[in-house]
Parts: structure tokens; C-alpha cells; sequence
């Protein structure tokens, strides 16, 4: 029995394919683009984060700075009789530790300002607040009753808010 062209009979050889079919490699590419799709979020989300911390940082550092200032020369007040004007968003008075310059706290527009100077341009509105306390801590109207100060002040920038307040004594006797 015989091929009828004379062909001889090749014996079945496995056919061996190397390299990966056209829905393997789609496959593959839409898992890939799925990772990394997913790496991307992660990083844009970690960048916004940062940002937002080093924004709520540094805002952190410029009112503390400011109430530290702010604080470091009510202090120095000799006697209430150097308080000039008490009024809660602005504060006046003069003459501490021997020099005879006045010096004023006060905000506009969103600036604190100290004797003319800006000392941050982040303030809310009604950022600053001057609270006059009795010995008892009660508030009062009258200067010579002035015992200590309470300094509210918030900042803003961007969505972030921070409102920080301490108090000081008066060195009056």
C-alpha cells in the first residue's frame, strides 16, 4: 500500500509554538494597566497628603511664631498705666522695660499687623481677639483692673484653619 504520488508517509511531528497567543498578551496588558492605574492613584493621593501636611506645618509654625511675638512683649508691660488703647482687635500701650516707643497690635484685611508691620497675612476674618482679665479671670473694661491678656488669634490658608490662644500676666503688683 502506497502513497499514490510516491509521497512516503512522514510520521505526525508535534507541532511546538513558542511565544503567547494574541488574547494572553491582551489579557496580560489590561492587568498591567489595572497595576498600574492603581500605583498612580497611590502616589497622586501620598503627593496630596504631603502637600497638605507641609501647608498645615507651616502654618502651624507661622502662629506660633506670631503668638510667641505677641506674647514676648505684653509681658513686658511695666504697669497698666502704659496700656494707651484695649480694644479686643486692637492693643496699644507703651514703654516697656524703659524705652518710649508705643506699639500696637492690631488686623486688617486678613493681616496682623505690629507697628505698621505685617506679621502674617493668613488671618481669618476676625482673627484677632484681645481679651482683658480681672485678677479673678473675668473680663474687664477698666484698665486698672487689667491683670492679664488672652490673645486668640486664627489662621487660614487654604482649608486650613487654625486658631490658637494663650494668655499672659501683667507684671502690676
Amino acid at each position: 500500500m502506497g502513497n499514490r504520488r510516491g509521497l512516503a508517509l512522514r510520521s505526525p511531528r508535534k507541532r511546538t509554538v513558542e511565544g503567547y497567543t494574541l488574547i494572553e498578551i491582551i489579557i496580560g496588558m489590561v492587568l498591567l494597566v489595572i497595576i498600574v492605574y492603581g500605583l498612580g492613584i497611590f502616589i497622586i493621593k501620598g503627593i496630596d497628603v504631603w502637600n497638605l501636611l507641609r501647608q498645615r506645618n507651616a502654618l502651624q509654625a507661622e502662629s506660633r511664631r506670631v503668638i510667641v511675638q505677641v506674647l514676648d512683649e505684653v509681658r513686658k508691660i511695666p504697669d497698666t498705666n502704659n496700656i494707651l488703647v484695649f480694644d479686643p482687635i486692637i492693643f496699644e500701650f507703651n514703654n516697656i522695660d524703659g524705652e518710649n516707643h508705643n506699639y500696637t497690635f492690631d488686623a486688617v484685611g486678613g493681616n496682623l499687623f505690629h507697628n505698621g508691620v505685617s506679621l502674617s497675612d493668613n488671618l481669618t476674618a476676625n482673627g484677632l481677639l484681645f481679651t482683658y482679665l480681672d485678677v479673678f479671670g473675668n473680663p474687664t473694661a477698666v484698665r486698672d483692673d487689667i491683670r492679664a491678656i488672652r490673645v486668640e488669634i486664627k489662621f487660614e490658608r487654604g482649608a486650613e484653619i487654625i486658631n490658637i490662644q494663650s494668655a499672659v500676666r501683667l507684671r502690676v503688683i
